[in-house]
């Protein structure tokens, strides 16, 4: 709130600030819809006063929040039952990769994959604990989009996309969004975007 309020008495009209880290996961955030307030950082309350606070200085907050990558199994979630699954049926994990050498790293945790048909879910259950009409950052809701084959409950890319609109329209309803690398499908929800390419992927197609 200090620097908010020092950016503004230096002629920043217009201030938004992206709050990464504010659950108990840290960073690495565990499932969305068992998120909570980092006790660390004065819990709820705490979190309230630094929205009051920022809202004084005429300050936007935007709470950063995983819905699809979950970077901490247990609480709640269970890769065997919510995760996505491959054509194969395997679970589909992301791994984090050298920036030396650009090879897969196997000393660090996989991040899981959110399943669509579970996103409903998880949704209801994270408003049910984010009692407050504070903004969020969608860290990968508007820009992951994964198709899933498991028998159980399979979904391609379009009912994936479907589910993901629906969820950024619940989440909409009672606070601004702010989307990262939103997808065009994203735009209609946000308030405010990061991430926005300025370029295109310089990639040529062309067709013999």
């Amino acid at each position: 709130a200090q620097l908010a309020k020092e950016l503004r008495a230096g002629g920043v009209a217009s201030l938004a600030v992206r709050y990464l880290g504010w659950t108990g996961g840290g960073l690495r955030q565990s499932y969305a819809g068992r998120a909570s307030y980092a006790a660390s950082l004065g819990g709820a309350s705490g979190f309230r006063r630094l929205v009051s606070a920022l809202a004084g200085e005429g300050a936007a907050l935007y709470a950063d929040t995983s819905f699809i990558n979950v970077y901490a199994p247990g609480k709640g979630f269970s890769a065997r039952g919510q995760n996505v699954r491959g054509i194969d049926r395997d679970l589909l994990v992301k791994y984090f990769y050298d920036f030396i050498s650009r090879e897969k790293r196997y000393d660090t945790p996989v991040v899981y994959q959110l399943k669509p048909a579970a996103l409903p879910a998880a949704v209801a259950a994270f408003l049910k604990r984010y009692q407050t009409d504070a903004g969020l950052s969608l860290a990968d809701l508007g820009s992951d989009l994964n198709a899933d084959f498991d028998e159980k409950s399979p979904a391609d890319r379009e009912t994936s996309r479907t589910l993901s609109a629906r969820a950024m329209k619940t989440l909409a309803a009672g606070r601004p969004l702010l989307i990262d690398g939103a997808n065009d499908y994203a735009l209609a929800y946000a308030s405010a975007l990061t991430g926005v390419p300025s370029e295109d992927s310089w990639a040529e197609i062309e067709d013999e």
